[in-house]
């Protein structure tokens, strides 16, 4: 009868670790608020997590900066660089969660997530953004 009891919560607890990890996963997903996605400047409606063929583009359009810095925080984009142009901010950042391969700055510094954003647009793409910003 012990063992059977034991099983029992052993399974529970295995359960209910399962949901935490889920739930983890969803809180901590990069896929914040309102966010458009695009692979290959097509429309795709997710992102289908952060890994994607090597030599795909991926990019999220957001309704305000404060997303856009939402989720360059939950995918732990460093930012390298930051270059401002006609009301344009640009953001060229590094983020070891995403699996896109490493462009370089003129200075050698890598990044793989590009972000912009200016009065009423923020986007960000990985590697680089594309499209118009």
């Amino acid at each position: 009868m012990s063992i059977i009891l034991g099983m029992k919560k052993m399974l529970l607890f295995s359960a209910l670790l399962v949901c935490v990890a889920i739930g983890c996963a969803v809180w901590f997903s990069p896929l914040a608020g309102n966010a458009v996605f695009y692979a290959d400047n097509e429309p795709c409606g997710n992102a289908d997590g952060l890994c994607y063929a090597p030599d795909a583009c991926v990019r999220a359009d957001f309704a305000t900066v404060a997303e856009l810095f939402d989720a360059l925080d939950k995918i732990g984009a460093r930012e390298v660089y930051r270059a401002e142009s006609g009301g344009t901010t640009v953001i060229y950042a590094y983020s070891d969660r995403v699996c896109a391969k490493a462009e370089r700055l003129g200075t050698g510094e890598p990044y793989n997530v590009m972000a912009a954003y200016s009065d009423g647009s923020a986007c960000m793409g990985t590697p680089v953004l594309q499209g118009c910003y």
